[in-house]
């Protein structure tokens, strides 16, 4: 299978396509984040970032959205989802309350 890859400046891939047909387009922020993805079948994906790089929401074109919260060592310390799935951790990282 061919598949033709294109690079920003930064080298992030912003294009792929392969010989099915399929293709994907990406955009990042300043700081090589994924911001934007869509691809050739419709479906897109955007995310937002904090000041220290960690995933804050996450959300799709088909209605799925994710949020997360982090302590000041990036740690992730909530989850949530639209789905009704939470989960929170203790310093550890363990879970120690999941809602579904």
């Amino acid at each position: 299978m061919n598949t033709i890859k294109e690079y920003d400046k930064n080298g992030n891939e912003t294009h792929y396509r392969n010989s099915t047909g399929y293709e994907e387009w990406m955009e990042y922020d300043k700081n090589a984040n994924l911001i934007h993805r869509r691809d050739s079948y419709g479906i897109e994906e955007w995310s937002e970032y904090d000041e220290n790089n960690n995933e804050i929401h996450f959300r799709t074109s088909e209605g799925f959205e994710q949020w997360s919260e982090y302590d000041e060592n990036s740690n992730e310390i909530h989850y949530r989802d639209s789905n009704g799935y939470e989960v929170w951790y203790d310093e550890k990282g363990k879970v120690y309350t999941t809602l579904v």
